[in-house]
């Protein structure tokens, strides 16, 4: 015997490769179930670039440090430049892993959410869409994802507070070697 999911498939009219149900041809508890499963899903992804994020900023302090401090025991101004540029890279690098992997699961929890929250009978969604593709106005605006993926307030402070530590760092290099030699 076919599951309540599987009937439902079978049933609900496809858009592109997967079904979009609405909330009357998904049945109740299986169809709860399965999205709170796929929200179990998502949070694992969400914390598996949480500790991608983390430690990739811990490695851009230790690199900082590293270049800054070469710079200084071999009095050399390149090094120090290259420590000022080292939170760009790593800021376009987060903001592109943000962009092309994790910005799709962020749009599909909030859609799986606002589903579960809502009691309207319209209300559609897509099974095995973990990337939210398939959802009519999913993908959001190109100005919401770059602000969401590079210009978040988390981001832009770090980042900004980093580049503006490495900065009064490089600015002082001069001093700070000929202070030492």
């Amino acid at each position: 015997m076919p599951s309540p999911l599987r009937r439902a498939a079978d049933s609900a009219p496809e858009t592109a490769e997967l079904p979009i149900f609405r909330r009357g041809d998904l049945p109740a508890a299986a169809g709860r179930d399965f999205l709170l499963k796929e929200l179990d899903l998502l949070q694992s992804v969400f914390n598996k670039y949480e500790e991608w994020i983390f430690r990739s900023r811990t490695g851009l302090i230790l690199g900082i440090g590293a270049l800054l401090s070469v710079a200084i025991s071999k009095e050399n101004a390149g090094i120090a430049e290259m420590a000022l540029a080292l939170p760009v890279f790593s800021w376009l690098v987060e903001g592109g892993i943000r962009w092309n992997h994790w910005y799709g699961y962020i749009r599909r929890h909030y859609t799986i959410r606002d589903f579960l929250n809502n009691t309207d009978d319209d209300a559609a969604i897509s099974l095995y869409d973990l990337q939210n593709r398939l959802m009519p106005g999913a993908a959001g605006g190109a100005l919401a994802k770059l602000q969401s993926c590079f210009a978040s307030g988390d981001i832009v402070v770090f980042y900004g507070v980093i580049w503006l530590l490495t900065f009064f760092a490089f600015d002082m290099h001069e001093a700070i070697v000929k202070a030492i030699w």
